[in-house]
């Protein structure tokens, strides 16, 4: 299948925009990413907010966050805060030199991986098999440009990372790291491993989030220019992921998160032809979020969009009452998907199709849209057809319930977060409650300058600085009891009923759905007395349970979205403009070299 051009340049399966050939041909364009340190840009840059990030253990416990370049966790089933720790088995305030911008854990639960600005990936192992609070980085992964977006494989023999250079990477795990410390041969307890190899790439431009479907068939990458690749999951990662199965095409801003649905996280890849299906026979889907306040469905065999929701600003006077705040084009609706779904596209006033615009300049934090909402973040659950997402900048989150006998989605709760805090990451955990962290720590900025051991000493004591006092908000959003016995069993019955209730509707609408309804995606926000771990959660993962918590993470978090929506506007440089980067950015290496 033919990619779609670029700037007059096409996109090579397996050989695309990577290292300094990807900066060339961004210089010869005359853009720029703002903000950052590998554009060959001359001075000193500035800092950026790092959002707080979070990740569960697959059986719960631990929960996992981020601050600045610490690591924080919370074994529930000891009480405890995790330590992490050196492979020398010393203790860490911090796990990376700058601040952290991805955290994973393994499908199987045995391995984390943290990435952060220092251009490190680092990957940690229980210190023993029967524990879960103590954890010891067993690697150390240096990496050419600063990590993007992360995630693992589904059976985690792969982990796979992005950089700010539109590249993709494969490390393979071995089998024996992914038991405890105490299986590593070697005193330190590090891993012998081979270098991450390239997998795929995007052509000049930032992938800014990737999913891997559960049975490993597909992975799909987003970037910065709107554009989804959608490629197939090669069986010998290491030896690159050359065969694309479709592009998704359509978005008018830059990718904030992709989740494939309609797939329980058991799921399993055939091997006799690769296929991956649920228990009723139905393929995933892969939904996307956007900065051009919209959220899409795809059918990833063909790139086909199936759905297209629309984010308006929420109705007042509270969020929860009158009007749905999420919209759906009439023509995208259930109503309307038997002729959607003969198009290469779908096609709706003010909505670009495959088409149409893929651009990179976008505006504010909407993405062009003057008047709507976008996803900063989203989760699915166990079952793959509840799907939560955080509102970029708002203290909000919304649920939405796939259908697949419809092949759509269907707004069923919005959720007002305590404190007026914006989330900037959230997760499931297997008995259906929905963690949420806001909060954000500044990153160092970067110099152009040949940077010193000392000077690397002095960076990473002002990160460890920034790390410790960083403070950031939990919140739990817990199903109402009506709910709990269908989220613990994958939800398959409220699936049904949502199903059901939505075969009446054909016109496409959304129904609007208040705090008053009920059914089994009702979600509540708990009180900090009663969410699990108590007080002693609180501490080890907001840093602090003072009042003036809350009121530090709405302020960071909220400087985070900014900071990311400046980060990913593009700059167009004149001829003497970027000549005069070339030279700085050339003088650099040189001094570099020698």
């Amino acid at each position: 299948m033919e990619a779609e051009p670029q700037a007059g340049k096409e996109e090579v399966p397996g050989k695309m925009g990577t290292g300094d050939d990807a900066c060339e041909v961004q210089q010869e364009a005359g853009i720029e990413e703002t903000g950052d340190d590998d554009g060959g840009g001359g001075g000193k840059k500035t800092g950026s907010l790092a959002p707080s990030l979070l990740a569960l253990h697959p059986s719960g416990s631990p929960v996992f966050t981020t601050a600045g370049a610490a690591i924080r966790g919370f074994d529930l089933s000891s009480g405890s805060a995790v330590a992490f720790k050196s492979g020398d088995g010393a203790e860490r305030a911090v796990a990376h030199a700058d601040a952290i911008r991805a955290v994973c854990v393994d499908p199987t639960g045995r391995v984390v991986a943290t990435a952060g600005d220092d251009k490190i990936v680092n990957l940690w192992v229980r210190e023993n098999a029967s524990t879960l609070n103590s954890w010891i980085c067993c690697h150390k992964e240096k990496v050419p440009k600063r990590v993007s977006a992360m995630g693992f494989n589904s059976d985690g023999r792969y982990l796979l990372f992005a950089d700010k250079f539109g590249v993709v990477h494969a490390l393979a795990v071995p089998p024996f790291a992914n038991e405890s410390a105490s299986t590593i041969p070697s005193s330190s307890n590090q891993l012998a491993m081979e270098t991450a190899k390239q997998l795929l790439g995007h052509c000049c431009s930032i992938i800014t989030c990737l999913a891997v479907s559960h049975g490993s068939r597909f992975i799909a990458t987003g970037d910065r220019d709107g554009k989804i690749r959608v490629s197939v999951f090669p069986d010998h990662p290491l030896e690159g992921a050359h065969e694309i199965q479709s592009f998704c095409l359509g978005h008018t801003g830059f990718l904030t998160a992709l989740a494939f649905v309609g797939e329980p996280a058991s799921a399993k890849r055939c091997e006799t032809d690769g296929t991956v299906a649920a228990s009723d026979g139905s393929q995933p889907l892969l939904l996307s979020a956007a900065a051009d306040a919209t959220v899409r469905l795809w059918d990833p065999q063909d790139g086909r969009c199936l759905q297209v929701l629309r984010m308006p600003p929420p109705p007042a006077p509270a969020l929860g009452e009158g009007p749905s705040p999420m919209a759906v084009d009439p023509a995208d609706g259930r109503g309307e998907l038997a002729e959607a779904e003969g198009k290469g596209s779908v096609e709706t006033e003010g909505v670009a199709n495959s088409e149409g615009e893929a651009g990179g300049s976008r505006g504010g934090r909407t993405g062009g849209a003057a008047d709507g909402l976008s996803l900063v973040a989203v989760a699915v659950d166990s079952s793959g057809c509840l799907v939560a997402g955080a509102v970029a900048g708002s203290p909000h989150v919304c649920l939405l319930r796939f259908d697949p006998a419809a092949r759509a989605l269907q707004l069923v709760q919005w959720i007002t977060l305590n404190d007026g805090v914006p989330p900037t990451s959230l997760a499931f955990s297997p008995d259906g409650k929905i963690w949420t962290v806001a909060g954000a720590a500044e990153s160092l900025p970067s110099e152009d300058s040949v940077v010193t051991p000392e000077a690397e000493a002095a960076a990473a004591a002002t990160a460890a600085r920034i790390a410790l006092a960083a403070v950031a908000r939990i919140l739990v959003l817990s199903p109402a009891p009506a709910a709990a016995a269908a989220a613990t069993e994958g939800a398959t019955a409220g699936a049904a009923g949502a199903a059901a209730d939505a075969a009446g509707d054909t016109t496409g609408a959304l129904r609007s759905l208040n705090q008053e309804d009920s059914g089994s995606e009702k979600y509540q926000v708990l009180p900090d007395g009663e969410v699990p771990g108590g007080n002693d959660l609180l501490v080890a993962l907001q840093g602090s349970v003072l009042e003036d918590v809350a009121d530090a993470a709405r302020e960071a978090a909220k400087g985070a979205v900014d900071g990311l929506w400046g980060a990913m506007r593009k700059k167009d440089y004149g001829e003497d403009e970027r000549e005069s980067r070339k030279r700085r950015r050339n003088d650099k290496k040189s001094k570099a070299a020698n």
